[in-house]
């Protein structure tokens, strides 16, 4: 990467931190909490330098699913594709061959490794249900729903399969939103969502997404069990896959719809 490119990110995530952590003005004026005017305050330039030293997340990502659980609804085919280029993250994935009608949700864990049948049925029943799979994938980090700015904007809002078993899933964000959330205080560390530690960098390689959801009508014994306050056929995992960098310049969106 040209210094050039490093400076034209780093102007734009520069850019993007003052426009949306909304906190401080960046030029042109005073605001409650700012510096003198055309003078960053210290809280931007915390945000600034944070946003800064993430410049090792520009580029473009590709995920290769593996589907799991298939003896419910047979094999599901999915491919993601992520893009990070200045202050902005996009998020792309498709799924096909699944059921129909249903919703499906979908999230980047804290893990680096999928889960397998051979290697995570502690109970022998077959499945690979979401507290066997917690063991390997981790927390919720990112949830992929309508709103990628903060673990809990999207309020869960996700999508539903055709009548074709199909459905893509596009969304842009702010990264240096994302990253502020992320930092933030854990307010309820009871569930299954986790922010990073203070001194803990984002990273999008190796972290693994899932895509969850199987029909309610589908049988599943008593031995599969799942996270307190969530269905067990909602969070059942049917697509795994790891975030390869394929990338590292990304001056040329190519995930957009």
């Amino acid at each position: 990467m040209t210094k050039k490119t490093i400076y034209k990110q780093l102007t734009s995530l520069v850019f993007g931190a003052c426009v949306m952590t909304m906190l401080v003005s960046c030029g042109g004026g005073v605001k409650s909490g700012a510096g003198v005017s055309g003078t960053p305050s210290r809280d931007a330039n915390r945000v600034q330098e944070e946003v800064s030293e993430e410049l090792g997340l520009v580029g473009r990502y590709e995920v290769q699913f593996e589907s799991l659980n298939s003896q419910i609804g047979g094999n599901i085919s999915a491919e993601g594709k992520l893009q990070v280029m200045g202050d902005q993250i996009m998020v792309d994935l498709d799924v096909k061959d699944s059921y129909a009608n249903t919703p499906h949700s979908q999230f980047i864990y804290s893990g680096a490794e999928c889960p397998s049948l051979m290697s995570h049925d502690t109970n022998n029943d077959g499945f690979i249900d979401p507290i066997e799979a917690s063991a390997v994938i981790g927390d919720i980090l990112v949830p992929l729903d309508s709103n990628i700015d903060g673990q809990d904007l999207g309020l869960n809002e996700f999508q539903a399969a055709n009548v074709f078993g199909k459905y893509s899933y596009y969304i842009e964000g702010a990264l240096s939103s994302l990253l502020a959330d992320l930092h933030a205080p854990d307010m309820n560390q009871n569930d299954e969502t986790v922010k990073l530690k203070s001194n803990e960098k984002f990273k999008l390689e190796g972290k693994v997404v899932v895509v969850q959801g199987v029909a309610q009508t589908e049988y599943l014994p008593g031995s599969v069990r799942t996270h307190e306050g969530t269905s067990d056929r909602g969070s059942l995992i049917k697509a795994c896959g790891k975030i390869k960098r394929v990338m590292f310049n990304a001056d040329t969106p190519v995930v957009s719809r």
